[in-house]
């Protein structure tokens, strides 16, 4: 809801082998957020799912940088010359919030 209420278009995105996006932003006709909900990222196996499609997703709409959100975990990585960032959803709210 909190997206709904910032942005206008928000959208699901999932490719021909089935690896999916949560949301992506659509500001002014340009994508400009792809974002990941999980709440639980500490299974190897849902971090490889979460980041496969988040990855593709990014390579498709041409972003650098992609959002996890989790219930507590916090970090950055780069895989393939991209920034994934991890943050708390609670984090994210304030910071959102605030802009």
């Amino acid at each position: 809801m909190h997206l709904r209420r910032k942005y206008r278009d928000i959208y699901y995105w999932k490719n021909e082998k089935q690896k999916e996006v949560d949301f992506l932003v659509n500001e002014k006709n340009v994508l400009t957020q792809a974002v990941q909900v999980c709440w639980d990222i500490e299974s190897e196996m849902t971090r490889k799912r979460e980041t496969e499609g988040l990855l593709l997703a990014m390579d498709s709409f041409e972003l650098n940088e992609g959002l996890i959100l989790t219930e507590d975990v916090e970090e950055e990585i780069m895989v393939e010359n991209k920034k994934i960032i991890f943050m708390p959803v609670w984090k994210w709210l304030l910071v959102e919030g605030e802009t």
